[in-house]
């Protein structure tokens, strides 16, 4: 089982977190600690790099690691990875990831913001790294309503590390194995490589549809998408942060929907390139019946999305 403690910045996730894995006898893994590692100094970089920058270089590491690890561990995730104040939709991508890999623990001090408010921020201003009591408390306070809808469980406990690491253990044994049933991602070598195998030839097929005007775009590399998501991390983390065609998706999933008319025109170009293709251009039977059952796969993901009127899709 997959463990994610997520939470604001002060709120003791990395302490607790560490004891939670020694309680369970598995790994602990800390996002910050591992960019850190691999990265820098997270401030410094930030002032070098950007914000954005950084972000993007985060989630991107986030999935690596996701990737790589064992199914049973505990993973510490960073203060701002589900209330990124910078653009680019990783925050909603990075909720759907976790919902999917395992089961999330959010940490917070009190569920009165008030009372969080000024224990995090004492927390943080001991820390003795500069910052500034205005700063934190405009942070928090701008965060915390973000992560309070969070979290599969929810702790919160202003208790000693060890106490708190206690409840969580409690809470996990309530929860029981529905981590076991949220995931998703596919247990089978052979099919992975399958599934990997059919979103990178989305993936090209998007990448096609941007220099060839009757090629949708944005319906591949949602497919493929869905397709990395259930086969490998790495490539859907990457396929996310590309700087030429991760957008496609992200505003896709930031507004929940597609247009009427872009689902109309998206499918209708579909299956007339498809259909030509097939009969005009391939010979090959089982090319053919490929190309059938990436439309479908593609039709019925676009349909999946809801519907957004021209007011939502304006706003």
């Amino acid at each position: 089982m997959k463990i994610f403690i997520i939470g604001p910045g002060g709120v003791g996730k990395t302490t607790c977190g560490r004891l939670l894995a020694n309680k369970l006898g598995c790994e602990s893994i800390d996002l910050d600690e591992e960019f850190i590692n691999k990265l820098g100094n997270i401030d410094d970089y930030i002032n070098e790099q950007g914000y954005e920058r950084y972000c993007l270089d985060n989630s991107r590491l986030f999935y690596e690691i996701l990737e790589k690890i064992h199914p049973d561990c505990v993973f510490v995730l960073s203060s701002g990875f589900f209330a990124y104040d910078s653009g680019e939709g990783l925050a909603g991508e990075h909720i759907k990831t976790v919902r999917e890999q395992g089961v999330s623990i959010l940490l917070l001090p009190s569920e009165s913001l008030e009372k969080s408010a000024d224990i995090v921020v004492k927390r943080q201003l001991e820390r003795g790294l500069g910052y500034t009591e205005e700063t934190e408390i405009n942070k928090f306070n701008r965060r915390y309503p973000k992560y309070k809808e969070l979290g599969d469980i929810k702790i919160f406990s202003a208790d000693s590390p060890a106490e708190i690491a206690q409840k969580m253990m409690s809470e996990i044994e309530k929860y029981g194995s529905k981590s076991t049933v949220m995931k998703q991602k596919t247990d089978s070598k052979i099919l992975r490589i399958i599934l990997v195998i059919a979103g990178t030839v989305s993936v090209g097929l998007g990448i096609l549809g941007i220099f060839l005007p009757l090629l949708p775009t944005t319906p591949f590399l949602l497919l493929a998408a869905f397709l990395y998501a259930r086969s490998s991390q790495r490539f859907y983390g990457w396929l996310l942060n590309n700087r030429w065609i991760g957008n496609y998706i992200r505003n896709y999933r930031e507004r929940r929907g597609i247009p009427l008319k872009l689902k109309i025109l998206s499918i209708s170009v579909l299956w007339i390139t498809i259909t030509f293709a097939a009969l005009c251009v391939i010979k090959l039977l089982m090319v053919r019946v490929v190309l059938f059952l990436i439309a479908a796969g593609v039709t019925w993901h676009m349909l999946s999305f809801k519907t957004l009127k021209r007011r939502d899709h304006d706003g």
